[in-house]
């Protein structure tokens, strides 16, 4: 094996976490967290910061109501 293929291999297993781990819900995301560095979250400022996002992303919702934040507002028509 080549370290071409060596890196390849690398950048696409990184690329597939990374698609995994924003296409997972919030909720599992914290679980996984909270599973994967139960010390470290209080200690840590990159696994906070990571647990904050998961949290943000939990309270926030999907999106699609008025009590999510992310909604557009729009005005009544005239």
């Amino acid at each position: 094996m080549s370290w071409q293929g060596l890196l390849a291999g690398v950048l696409v297993a990184a690329c597939a976490l990374y698609a995994a781990w924003r296409l997972l819900p919030a909720r599992r995301r914290l679980r996984l967290i909270e599973w994967a560095f139960p010390l470290e979250a209080r200690h840590s400022r990159w696994v906070a910061r990571w647990r904050s996002a998961a949290l943000a992303d939990a309270a926030r919702g999907c999106g699609s109501c008025a009590a999510s934040g992310a909604a557009k507002r729009h005005r009544a028509a005239p």
